[in-house]
Order: structure tokens, then sequence, then C-alpha cells
């Protein structure tokens, strides 16, 4: 569409140009929603995951993973969070430049804000003064994206193996959404 748009424009000051043609199909499969029994697994594995290897808290992954599923963040959300942006005293997260550049503030209850404590409390002894609170290899820079699709498709590998479908860190937004509904429904709220 957007190459399209360019040919209209192009078209519009007088240099020839050929359409690409309307209505590309883009097949978006179904999201994968995991089951409480596969989430457990998965934050367990997190939890152990050996990361000696690159000099982070064990705790990284799985508390990344828990808040893209009890918040419903996306993956580029957790990474990008300052240390100043988690308030571990009154349990908020303040999200900033999120999709659309809006800005937003969630909460977390007692069990996360003390998953998050313990985390923070470790890396800070790995990490003085760092600037993002899930850093990366330098305290001044934040833990790739890239690095969480990795993990995740390998905790997932081998709790389940690599055939068939199988499930991305977003997915545990979908699965948020999906069992919060679930929730609702179950309460009777409309």
């Amino acid at each position: 569409s957007r190459v399209r748009i360019l040919a209209r424009y192009m078209s519009s000051m007088g240099v020839r140009v050929t359409f690409p043609p309307d209505g590309a199909k883009i097949h978006h499969p179904a999201p994968y929603i995991l089951s409480q029994k596969e989430l457990s697994e998965i934050f367990k594995a997190a939890d152990e995951y050996d990361t000696s290897v690159h000099r982070y808290i064990p705790r990284c992954y799985g508390g990344i993973l828990r808040l893209l599923y009890h918040c419903g963040m996306r993956v580029s959300e957790p990474i990008m969070l300052l240390r100043s942006d988690v308030n571990l005293i009154d349990g908020s997260i303040y999200i900033r430049h999120s999709k659309g550049d809006n800005d937003r503030r969630v909460y977390i209850d007692d069990r996360m804000t003390s998953l998050l404590s313990i985390y923070d409390y470790q890396v800070s002894g790995v990490f003085l003064g760092r600037t993002y609170f899930f850093p990366g290899l330098q305290p001044d820079a934040h833990i790739n994206k890239t690095t969480i699709d990795g993990i995740f498709k390998r905790i997932w590998e081998k709790l389940y193996g690599c055939n068939g479908k199988h499930p991305t860190p977003h997915s545990l937004r979908h699965t948020f959404v999906v069992h919060r509904i679930d929730s609702w429904i179950k309460e009777g709220v409309n």
C-alpha cells in the first residue's frame, strides 16, 4: 500500500509509473493462547535459565515474561523501562512512548512487586547506577528484543520441541487478554 501511495504521488508529479496490484493478501495466523500449565512451565524455565554467559541475573527473563503476561505488555515495553519508571513501593510501572506514542501507568500485584524487588536488588549489585530496569550487557543499554525472542524460543523448544505451531513472547499479551475476558465472564462482568 505504501508503494502504491508513492506511485500515486509520483504520477501526480508527472512521472510515468507502473502501479503495483491492489489487494495483496496478508495471512495473519491465529494467535497462540497458552494454557495455565504452559505459562507455569515457561516462567519456571525462564527463572532457571542459565545466564552466566551474559552476566544476567536469572530472574530477568522470568520477570520480563511475567510482565508481558500479567500486564498485557508488548515486548518492547518492559525492555525499554527506565529504572525510574518502576515504582516498587506502590507497585506501579510507567510505560513511555508505547504504540501510538502514548504513555500509560500499569499496576502490578504484590507477588510481581516482590519478584521485581528481588531482581532489582540482585541486578543493582552487578550494574551500579544502571539506566534501564532490565539492562543489556552495558548498564546504559537495555536488553535487546531479539534476546527475549531467542530465549523464549529456546525455552519453548526445550519444553515442547519444535514441532508445529509455537507461541512467541507476544503470545503472552494475547493470552493475557483471553484470560482476562474469561475471568470477567466468570465474574459476570459486562
